[in-house]
This record gives C-alpha cells, structure tokens and sequence, in this order.
C-alpha cells in the first residue's frame, strides 16, 4: 500500500474516532430531553431529532450548515437528500411538540449546575451575550428588524495590502437580535439556561429594555438571587 493512501486512511480513521466520541457527548448530554421528547412524538421523529442536532455539528459550510437541503444531503447522503429533507419537515412541523421542550430542558441542566456549584462552594456567575443573526438577503422571513451588521464591519477593516477608511456609518441588515445566558463557576463546563431570538418588528415585537427585564426576572427564579450576573 502506498504511503499517501495510508495516511488518507489513519486521518479517515481518527475523524471517525472523534465523530464517535461527540456524537456520545451529544447523547449524554441530550438523554434527560429524550425521555419528555419520547412521551410526545413518535420514535422516528426522535430519532431524526438526534441525527439532526449532530448533522448540525457536523455542519460542513458554516453559511449554508443550517439549511434544510444542506442539512437533508449530509444527514443521510447526497442521493438521500430529499428524503433527509422530508425527516427534517416532519419533525419540525409536528404539532406534538414544541419549543417549550427545550426551554425547560436548558433550564434544568442549569438549574442542576447551579445547585451542583452551590454545594461545592464556588461562586456562581450568571454570563449573558447578545448578538444578531443576520439575514441580509431575506425578503420573506417574518418579523425580520433592523440590526448592525458585524460581518460588513470586520470586512471593512483594513488589511494588509487592502486600506479601508475607519470609521463611518454601521452598516444596517435585516435580522433578529438574539440573547443568552449561560450559568458558570471558577472552573468546569458552562452550563447554557437559555437562548431567545427575538425582534423589535411583528405582532411579538419588544424593546431591548422589555428583553432584558423578562431575562433577569427568569434568571433570577430559575437559577437562583445570589449568582453574578456578568454581561
């Protein structure tokens, strides 16, 4: 065997190894959802459910990785395609379950953090971020608002070779704004309690301020009055 082909097959080899072990984090991590999801849904569709979160990971092109035809091409295969498509709509447009699923699910890994980092004495931080998705191209989607686009302004910094002048307007997209608060201690894994997507445009429109109030009233009876909240 040539040499070239036996490195191929040793790279090959270790890509899989890693594959494995996240796809068991995945399941380790994601087992105390599966039980509720099982209650509501069909096997299949907790089934597709779990491929779908790990063709997520897999995600080969960060642009286009949550694409329904991207996502159904590399959850099955390329001639598969629009039958992975097919599992995706179904799961994603049954009436059995919802997004309150996961809310509760985030929230009680958060909360299990929380006493976990309680008894072992450490102080406990409540982090939050923001940022945006952007849609810029979207015409179609709902509800989409105004948002400052980052992607325009770190490609409009200067390079070697390429001179940008500072400064100047923020580039304004169309979008959602998207918050999250995540529990964590001096050491150990963080622990995700919450991720909303929301817009100051449509029939469910808020306000920065009407955001972050609903968060830290949230925060404070899911995860506890006396952590730190770090922004």
């Amino acid at each position: 065997m040539s040499l070239k082909y036996a490195i191929a097959g040793t790279k090959r080899q270790e890509a899989q190894e890693k594959l494995q072990r996240v796809t068991s984090l995945m399941e380790e991590y994601l087992e105390p959802l599966a039980r509720p999801l099982d209650a509501y849904v069909d096997k299949r569709l907790v089934r597709t459910f779990f491929q779908l979160i790990r063709t997520i990971i897999e995600a080969r092109n960060q642009s286009t990785g949550l694409m329904v035809s991207e996502l159904g091409s590399t959850m099955l295969s390329g001639r598969q395609a629009t039958a992975g498509e097919k599992r995706i709509h179904r799961l994603l447009t049954s009436e059995k379950w919802s997004e309150e699923l996961i809310r509760i699910f985030q929230w009680n890994q958060a909360q299990e953090r929380y006493e976990e980092l309680k008894r072992e004495g450490e102080e406990i931080l409540v982090v939050w971020d923001g940022s945006e998705i952007e849609k810029p191209e979207s015409q179609k989607a709902e509800d989409l608002c105004a948002v400052r686009s980052s992607k325009a302004a770190r490609r409009k910094k200067s390079r070697k070779g390429i001179f940008n002048q500072p400064g100047g307007k923020p580039i304004i997209v169309q979008g959602y704004e998207w918050t999250a608060c995540v529990v964590v201690g001096e050491k150990g894994k963080p622990s995700l309690a919450m991720m909303d997507f929301w817009s100051r445009r449509g029939p469910d429109a808020q306000t920065t301020k009407e955001e972050e109030e609903k968060n830290v009233s949230e925060s404070s009876e899911g995860v506890g009055k006396k952590c730190i909240a770090r922004v």
